[in-house]
């Protein structure tokens, strides 16, 4: 088992093991940001954070959280379409908390830093969703 452990490192020479090693940790690192930048992305519109962990569901959030309703989400499963469907939806997310196009394309781009900014940053959400806790707790609280 060792030698065929082993045998792995001898294709590849020390400077191209330590670059893919640097990639994946960079990719790693860039993937765990936009997590997190997520994360704060849907909470500051108003939807639970938690949500952005789970596959399928986050697209179906995110699809919301932009304004996009119903099935449209599926888009972000076809080729060549989701790339255009995920600017737009890039585009109206940067809209509703009062940013350009340009913070848009950041998002496209660069989605790690540009997330973390959005999420964690002084921008506020113009029109937060209210959550199904809320309209309860306005209606039914206790009037003293």
């Amino acid at each position: 088992m060792n030698e065929q452990f082993f045998a792995i490192f001898e294709k590849y020479s020390a400077q191209q093991l330590i670059i893919y090693t640097g990639a994946i940790v960079l990719f790693i690192l860039l993937g765990a940001f936009m997590l997190i930048g997520y994360w704060g992305i849907f909470n500051k519109t108003g939807e639970k954070g938690w949500k952005v962990f789970i596959p399928g569901y986050n697209l179906y959030v995110f699809s919301c959280v932009c304004g996009k309703t119903g099935a449209r989400f599926l888009l972000l499963l076809v080729p060549v379409f989701n790339l255009v469907y995920l600017f737009l939806c890039l585009k109206h997310l940067a809209k509703r908390f009062e940013k350009g196009v340009g913070f848009a394309l950041g998002l496209f781009f660069i989605p790690g830093i540009f997330a973390l900014i959005l999420g964690f940053g002084k921008a506020q959400c113009i029109d937060p969703i209210i959550t199904e806790e809320e309209p309860y707790y306005y209606y039914y609280k206790p009037k003293y």
